[in-house]
């Protein structure tokens, strides 16, 4: 994460700041493709039941926590269809790209601020909380500083494709197959990442798991994944005024500010993607991709575990 509306905002730029025509042709004829493959990483997050634990390593090493080799389930994904690859996979594993670029440009600067999911329980707990509550309020913060109009439902987005396709991509880009347990596991999440996303929007049921929460540390972290009301006085000052920020993992200090970062991973995105425009089979985008250099969602491009996190605010 961050949550799925910073990712759909930030993913929208794509269209309106690429230059080359066929890739946005592409993303335009299969946005509701795009927009999911935008947010799938963070899917397998909502695994519930038997599947949960599964899913969790899934999301995590899809994340890059335990090694850098994020781009090879796209490149798995777009190998299992071959020439057959149509462009609705493609505009799909493009928004998975974005979703990687998001993740990685914007976590460090998250983490500095939230800590990291230590094994001490207590602070564990607090990072979780903290972690979630600045998603949800940057969330909140684009959606009022960059006046999106596009899609904020999942169940929206998902009921305009055809659902057996879907979880196919979605199969094939977590395990590399579509086997039977593979496809449970994957309709698992998916129906209950739209159950939540539809929920989290609900200010009486956060007021109730808070109110829980003061005294059930998992009732917090499940009311900090819901929206507040409007965006915390804290939270619009640091986000207007962060001018710095240190890499949790190297201890790097990085001058930028939240519209400086905004704007470098939009940058980073467009550049990314446009090194598709020559592509013309799925041979020349999987070369692509090869090629692209190894970056963590947790840590970015210094590409260090999570676990080596030191410095934070």
């Amino acid at each position: 994460m961050p949550k799925d509306k910073t990712h759909w905002i930030l993913a929208a730029e794509i269209s309106n700041r690429l230059r080359d025509e066929h890739i946005k042709r592409v993303i335009s004829n299969n946005y509701a493709s795009f927009l999911v493959g935008a947010i799938a990483y963070d899917i397998p997050f909502f695994g519930r039941g038997k599947y949960s634990h599964v899913l969790t390593e899934k999301a995590n090493e899809l994340h890059g926590v335990k090694t850098c080799d994020v781009w090879e389930p796209i490149i798995k994904l777009l190998e299992s269809y071959g020439d057959d690859c149509r462009e609705t996979v493609i505009a799909f594993a493009v928004g998975c790209i974005t979703h990687i670029i998001i993740d990685s440009q914007f976590h460090p600067f998250i983490y500095f601020f939230t800590g990291y999911y230590e094994a001490d329980g207590n602070k564990r707990n607090h990072a979780i909380v903290k972690h979630r509550e600045i998603e949800a309020h940057l969330d909140l913060y684009y959606l009022e500083k960059t006046g999106y109009t596009g899609p904020v439902s999942a169940k929206v987005i998902v009921e305009q494709l055809h659902r057996p396709t879907l979880i196919t991509n979605l199969a094939l880009l977590y395990f590399g197959n579509t086997g039977a347990k593979e496809v449970d596991m994957t309709q698992n999440c998916l129906n209950n990442y739209i159950k939540y996303q539809g929920l989290f929007s609900n200010y009486f049921i956060k007021c109730l798991l808070r109110i829980v929460g003061l005294a059930n540390d998992e009732m917090k972290k499940i009311s900090a994944l819901f929206y507040p009301k409007s965006i915390e006085p804290t939270y619009r000052q640091l986000f207007d005024n962060i001018e710095w920020y240190q890499h949790p993992s190297s201890g790097k200090v990085i001058e930028e500010s939240l519209k400086t970062i905004y704007e470098n991973c939009i940058e980073v995105m467009v550049s990314t993607i446009y090194q598709f425009s020559s592509c013309k089979t799925i041979e020349d985008y999987l070369n692509v991709i090869r090629n692209f250099p190894a970056v963590s969602l947790e840590t970015g491009s210094e590409c260090a575990r999570p676990s080596l996190m030191r410095f934070f605010s």
